[in-house]
């Protein structure tokens, strides 16, 4: 995971020692998340700072928590209002959308699977609607 702060921010997730982009979030929403994810201290166990600078952060994170760091940036790919999906993160991270944990899982393995056939772009364009629907219909469940 790596956040710059520029005029625009950026949040970006890379894969592989080669920092292949895999999803990247700008502006306001790059700030937010970064910030959401960063905060929390249920996540601090599983980021390790690799590069911290002032115009770069660099966190590599644990593969057990890369799905739902993941799915978090994917509700937020062109959010216009980030806010909207804290509480995804908040319930995945205190266990009361570990029922969802599996699929979280599965639907971060079919990005991954797309993006080999599509590219990593292309699998976000499909699996942020997912991600949004799912989310939603699993709050609404749940609640």
């Amino acid at each position: 995971m790596i956040y710059k702060e520029k005029k625009k921010p950026e949040l970006k997730i890379t894969v592989g020692k080669g920092e292949e982009l895999v999803i990247k979030v700008s502006g306001k929403t790059a700030r937010h998340v970064f910030e959401k994810i960063t905060d929390n201290s249920k996540v601090w166990d599983y980021l390790e700072p690799a590069n911290i600078t002032s115009k770069e952060k660099k966190y590599s994170m644990r593969a057990d928590v890369a799905p739902i760091i993941i799915s978090y940036v994917l509700l937020n790919r062109r959010s216009p209002k980030p806010e909207k999906w804290d509480w995804y993160l908040d319930e995945v991270l205190d266990g009361r959308l570990s029922i969802a944990g599996k699929s979280i899982s599965s639907l971060v393995e079919m990005f991954f699977t797309l993006s080999n056939t599509f590219g990593y772009k292309e699998s976000s364009d499909v699996l942020t609607s997912m991600f949004k629907t799912f989310a939603d219909k699993v709050r609404k469940y749940l609640h």
